[in-house]
């Protein structure tokens, strides 16, 4: 009976190991067989080409070009024995080749040793952005060496160097964390995506641009899946099953030739340069100087340079054109005017200006101290007469400027794409909240003559220029103009221009300023006849803005803002720089050859 229990319970063992055999190899086999091979098999994200960045004139501002790099595939290179051995073998190679082309890898034992703990399966780049020489030189030693590749890769360039660069933006390193799906990825090859400007806006989706389905400038990421052994090592390579795919390629507004030279000219000048077509809101030219060169952030930027660029007092990161909030000074006087005429004061009504002029017991100066004697509307805009400004403006009072100013676009967006400061619309609850007092008939004075509590952008001088060489109408400032694919065919253009500006008055008012503004650059007596054009017609205002800097002298910012046209064309424009000597003596000039040279 032992004989028989026992041979029952050896028999039962045995079942049951049967069964489970049967169990684990047979009824679940294939799902275990997918897990093993699911263990084994990495998914590798690789990311999108990047589109290109255009001007209207077909120039590269922001475009790709083929980078050489050597690559180690550590698979191919692994040594018997301990890893160190591999380390050791790994760095010994790349001192070979650094001998042989002259350059310092980029890599150490101890990035070689982080790569295989936690990148085995991707290759490790030893050199990139070879030259031709270096190339050559490689070239000799490549086929002796297994394990290494000279790849061929796009990277980011701009041809232009700094031109347009505030508009343009920058790149940086993609943050894997921001996608959602990350996860799928075992390894995520980092790319790059815009931090700022053009790059930024149209990184991933254009589609609230053109209110149609576009798609970016990154492109499509791809995936491939390889077979990796217990280490790690890729043993095969199975598939690229969606390769990176590139992204579109956006066409600007801007004209390079005008680009270029307006940058050339603001060379070592602190200040912003706009330039629009009146009739459309196309940016031709939008300049901040100093600007900086978007190839910096290529392949990257370190940390002591980007602080050296974000600490400097010079702000060349800085966009003044769209986010620089400036006093207007006299520029603001063809809106001042705009209020007088609205208010039914006639334009050949004068004003005695003997060279000042008393508000109280406070005396303001104008600028030419010998007077302008009696001066009419058009001739006080034409002169740039502080006396008539301040006594007609303080007759019609605050509320009717404030309400000229508001409907011009002081103290609103103006809708461009990229950001922009609202600038400051002169109020009086503003002053009681900031100053603790109550607005007084002197803040009127001030403002009459374009001082005070009273803020503009460059852009939205460009804007309301547009709009009194429009009889009150402008657009909205756009600088995005079409998206094309990898092929260049069009995708998505901008065909329907959003009205911004609508300043509700008679066409003779605007007439009458346009014509004033005609003599300040044509007049031999105007405060902007340095602008004067043989080969293009120049109405214009020129302002002068006294302001206190941190060391606590005086400076001034110096403006000349109007409109230009021929035949063809019409623009306006606005140009501010920062610590110059006046309007007609600073800005003219620059307006002038800036002209003459663009119509050339």
């Amino acid at each position: 009976m032992r004989t028989v229990l026992i041979f029952i319970f050896i028999f039962s063992c045995y079942m049951i190991l049967l069964f489970n055999l049967w169990n684990t190899q047979v009824r679940f086999g294939e799902e275990h067989r997918q897990k093993i091979t699911k263990q084994s098999i990495r998914c590798i994200r690789e990311p999108g080409i990047r589109g290109s960045i255009i001007s209207s004139d077909m120039k590269i501002l922001a475009g790709l070009s083929q980078q050489k790099d050597i690559l180690f595939h550590l698979s191919e290179m692994r040594r018997p024995g301990k890893l160190s051995q591999t380390i050791s073998y790994i760095n010994a190679v790349a001192k070979e080749i650094s001998s042989t082309i002259g350059r310092v890898p980029e890599i150490d034992e101890e990035e070689i040793k982080r790569h295989i703990f936690y990148r085995p399966a991707l290759p490790l780049k030893v050199f990139s952005n070879l030259s031709d020489s270096e190339t050559a030189r490689f070239c000799e030693m490549y086929p002796k060496i297994p394990g290494i590749e000279l790849s061929v890769s796009y990277i980011r360039n701009y041809p232009m160097g700094d031109i347009a660069s505030h508009i343009i933006g920058h790149l940086g390193k993609e943050d894997p964390t921001k996608d959602e799906n990350r996860e799928q990825f075992f390894y995520y090859q980092i790319g790059y995506e815009g931090k700022t400007g053009i790059e930024k806006l149209c990184d991933d989706d254009m589609s609230q641009i053109f209110s149609v389905p576009v798609g970016g400038l990154k492109g499509t990421e791809g995936y491939s899946l390889v077979l990796v052994d217990n280490k790690g090592f890729v043993s095969e390579t199975l598939e690229r099953f969606v390769p990176p795919s590139q992204g579109k390629n956006v066409m600007l507004t801007i004209n390079s030739k005008a680009q270029e030279l307006a940058e050339f000219l603001l060379l070592g000048k602190k200040g912003a340069f706009v330039l629009m077509n009146s009739n459309t809101g196309e940016i031709i030219a939008i300049v901040s100087s100093p600007s900086f060169n978007p190839g910096i952030f290529i392949p990257y930027i370190t940390g002591e340079e980007y602080s050296e660029l974000i600490n400097s007092p010079d702000k060349p990161m800085f966009n003044r054109a769209t986010m620089a909030s400036y006093t207007p000074g006299s520029i603001l006087k063809p809106l001042i005017a705009l209020a007088i005429l609205d208010k039914g004061i006639s334009p050949n009504e004068t004003v005695n200006c003997p060279g000042y002029v008393f508000i109280g017991n406070k005396r303001i100066s104008c600028w030419l101290s010998s007077g302008h004697g009696e001066v009419n509307l058009p001739y006080a805009i034409e002169q740039s007469c502080n006396s008539y400004f301040i006594t007609e403006g303080t007759k019609i009072g605050f509320n009717s400027i404030k309400s000229i100013l508001e409907k011009a676009g002081i103290g609103q967006k103006t809708g461009f794409e990229l950001p922009e400061s609202t600038g400051l619309l002169p109020s009086e609850e503003y002053k009681k909240r900031i100053f603790k007092q109550k607005w007084n008939i002197f803040d009127t004075a001030l403002l009459s003559i374009g001082q005070g509590i009273i803020l503009v952008t460059p852009i939205q001088a460009a804007t309301y220029m547009a709009a009194i060489s429009n009889n009150g109408r402008a657009y909205k400032p756009y600088v995005i103009k079409a998206a094309y694919d990898y092929h260049g065919n069009l995708i998505a253009e901008k065909t329907n221009n959003e009205l911004f500006l609508n300043i509700d008055l008679p066409e003779s008012y605007f007439k009458l300023i346009r014509d004033a503004m005609f003599n300040v650059v044509n007049s031999s007596s105007g405060t902007g006849k340095r602008a004067k054009s043989e080969k293009i017609t120049i109405y214009g205002k020129t302002g002068t803005a006294e302001v206190i800097k941190t060391d606590s002298l005086k400076r001034k910012n110096t403006w000349m803002a109007g409109f230009a046209e021929n035949k063809k064309n019409r623009f306006s424009f606005a140009l501010i720089i920062e610590d110059g000597i006046s309007g007609g003596t600073t800005c003219a000039p620059i307006i002038k050859e800036f002209f003459d040279k663009f119509i050339d």
